[in-house]
């Protein structure tokens, strides 16, 4: 059952950066193109329906990674409503560095995917576990 969970969990990762290719390639073409425009919007639908087909495969094969999924779906989707109109000045995430954590004042550390400063001395986190929180400036060691 595991290699078939890597094996959807695959073909979603193939499949979103599929779909980001097709939302550039939807911004970039030339207005009066009409005709190729619905051909993109075609393809983000079906490539749409294929992830939804996907994880639907995963929540019948494993509920609980399904109901993990959704939940860092949910934390990506409020960690972006959260940082808009903010003007960040320091982003670290596990892409890009090794370790992503942030102290706080009170001795605790908060292990996280993301975490970005505003220019406010403002920090919105999102921790690993999948929660988005937000902590000031007088909050946070360093």
């Amino acid at each position: 059952m595991i290699e078939k969970l890597t094996e959807v969990m695959q073909r979603i990762t193939f499949l979103e950066k599929d779909l980001e290719l097709q939302k550039h390639i939807l911004r970039a073409t030339p207005t009066g193109e009409e005709e190729k425009n619905r051909d993109v919007v075609v393809t983000i639908a079906d490539i749409k329906e294929k992830l939804e087909g996907c994880r639907q495969e995963i929540k019948a094969l494993d509920p609980e990674e399904y109901n993990r999924m959704i939940r860092f779906e949910d934390a990506a989707a409020a960690f972006k409503e959260s940082a808009k109109g903010r003007e960040f000045v320091t982003v670290v995430d596990l892409n890009t560095h090794a370790e992503c954590s942030l102290q706080t004042v009170e001795g605790t550390s908060i292990p996280c995917l993301v975490k970005a400063q505003d220019s406010h001395g403002e920090w919105l986190v999102m921790t690993v576990d999948g929660d988005v929180m937000t902590f000031s400036s007088e909050q946070v060691v360093g």
